[in-house]
């Protein structure tokens, strides 16, 4: 990508799921790297959120140049000022990338499924999306129908192990 600022952006609400009005008010206040935390204050429903980093995303986040006198962390290299509209950036990422279909919510509609297919619980996500409704979040939830069927024979094995290993124990 062009712009590593912009690529850090897209890394970032890929990883956090943030709105992108959000992350394009974040500022640096709100990331603890020690605690491994980004706190997003300006919100949609105007409630704080803290939202985990992970390793990717904190590795982008290290990678920005920090501006003396700005406090936002998504910054334009070219204007020293926060950026107000990174879509021509992206898209030009995205059409080098073959994505040409991919707008800044997707980054979002990834994050949300993907932390449902990983067992994340549906009242969790909805919390660090900053849902209001739990409907919201419930549209993601459609897409990961077959992971709830492998979660549950996961499940089922387990426990199965487990009846198996507490009659060896029984019986030894």
């Amino acid at each position: 990508m062009d712009r590593p600022e912009v690529a850090a952006l897209v890394a970032v609400m890929g990883e956090t799921g943030i709105r992108k009005s959000e992350a394009l008010f974040l500022e640096w206040d709100g990331i603890s790297v020690p605690e491994r935390v980004l706190s997003v204050g300006r919100t949609k429903n105007q409630r704080v959120r803290h939202i985990p980093l992970s390793e990717f995303a904190l590795d982008w986040l290290q990678r920005l140049v920090r501006h003396l006198h700005c406090p936002y962390v998504f910054v334009s290299s070219q204007t020293n000022q926060r950026w107000v509209n990174p879509e021509k950036a992206f898209k030009r990422g995205a059409v080098k990338a073959g994505l040409n279909w991919v707008g800044f919510h997707d980054l979002r509609r990834f994050r949300a499924t993907h932390w449902l297919r990983l067992g994340v619980d549906v009242r969790t996500v909805k919390d660090l999306l900053g849902h209001r409704d739990i409907q919201t979040t419930m549209r993601y939830a459609l897409f990961v129908s077959d992971h709830a069927v492998r979660s549950v024979r996961d499940a089922q094995r387990l426990e199965e192990g487990e009846c198996t290993n507490t009659e060896r124990v029984k019986s030894g």
